[in-house]
């Protein structure tokens, strides 16, 4: 059984965390290196056992594996070894594709900040007066739309649609009875 360290920082209590799906509990010895090592080096001594048997099937079953995980494990190192197909991509070139795609990724969000940023300043510098106070306002360059003067009123009346002329609330109101 493993000792775990709970001290520092991110110390939890055994009994209140569990670990995410899919993921081992951290251990003292192991670091990430150390283990992905130990996983290359059991998937190489897997796929060197199923060569040497012929059966991948036996094989995975002896070792406790999927046959398709471990059929999976022995064409990568055909492709690896350069005996696969011409346009397969190896270990490596994958590693450097998963890499570059996580690089875009970084530099993708770090240009949308910018262009946010950008924005936000080039607001805030709109917003401040460049110009005397006494300059006339520039006209706006949006178009309001025009109200019919039927539906236009005052605080002294409403304006005739007939005639343009203003009215009384009381005027208008004796004429619609």
């Amino acid at each position: 059984m493993h000792s775990f360290k709970w001290s520092g920082r991110n110390a939890f209590s055994p009994c209140r965390w569990t670990p995410p799906i899919g993921r081992k509990m951290p251990t003292e010895e192991s670091d990430g290196s150390s283990e992905e090592a130990r996983i290359s080096e059991q998937k190489a001594e897997a796929v060197k056992l199923a060569e040497e048997a012929g059966n991948i099937s036996k094989v995975a079953r002896s070792l406790d594996i999927h046959p398709n995980v471990l059929g999976k494990w022995v064409k990568q190192a055909r492709i690896d070894a350069g005996s696969g197909p011409k346009d397969a991509l190896t270990t490596e070139e994958k590693k450097e594709i998963q890499r570059l795609k996580r690089d875009l990724k970084r530099v993708r969000m770090e240009r949308d900040f910018l262009k946010k940023a950008a924005a936000f300043f080039a607001r805030e510098e709109s917003s401040k007066p460049s110009r005397p106070a006494t300059a006339k306002p520039r006209p706006s360059s949006r178009k309001r739309p025009a109200v019919s003067s039927a539906k236009t009123s005052t605080s002294s009346g409403i304006r005739s649609p007939l005639s343009g002329t203003q009215t009384s609330r009381l005027e208008t109101r004796s004429v619609s009875r």
